[in-house]
């Protein structure tokens, strides 16, 4: 709870919300699981008072920027590789998958990792429609069907 309270002021402090003059002695509520400045119904009054000289205050402020600082250059070495992942990623894509691979390759690849591209139907094609039999029930067409119709055909 203490240390909730104390990392409450810092990042108010931090943050320019409350001047680090007025922070002595300063009466804060607490009520139920938060902190107000203002009372309220069946809060709990806290004294707060910074026991800190100027060296600690310093040193605390030099830290919280040290640690801003090194976000920074964090989120920016981040953001760098997000880059180089996300262009590595278009150029893989963009090359197909066989056009690099070499004959010691193609012996270790297995059918299941060889990847054939798409292909690419004209528009307005229809694909055949589907029907399903069961192995062997399909009746022999009869050759006099087959000549009868060639010759209305011709």
């Amino acid at each position: 709870m203490n240390q909730t309270l104390w990392s409450l002021i810092f990042i108010a402090t931090a943050t320019g919300l409350i001047p680090s003059t007025s922070i002595s002695a300063t009466t804060v509520y607490k009520c139920a699981n938060s902190y107000s400045q203002t009372p309220c119904h069946q809060g709990q009054a806290i004294t707060i008072d910074d026991h800190r000289d100027a060296a600690q205050k310093q040193q605390a402020e030099a830290a919280s920027q040290r640690d801003a600082e090194l976000a920074n250059t964090l989120k920016k070495d981040r953001l760098t590789q997000e880059r180089i992942a996300t262009k590595r990623k278009a150029t893989a894509t963009s090359k197909p998958a066989q056009a690099n691979a070499t004959k010691a390759d193609a012996s270790r690849q297995t059918p299941a990792t060889i990847i054939t591209p798409k292909r690419i139907k004209p528009p307005g094609h229809k694909p055949v429609q589907f029907v399903a039999e069961v192995p062997g029930t399909r009746k022999p067409v009869k050759a006099e069907k087959k000549s009868a119709n060639a010759q209305v055909g011709q």
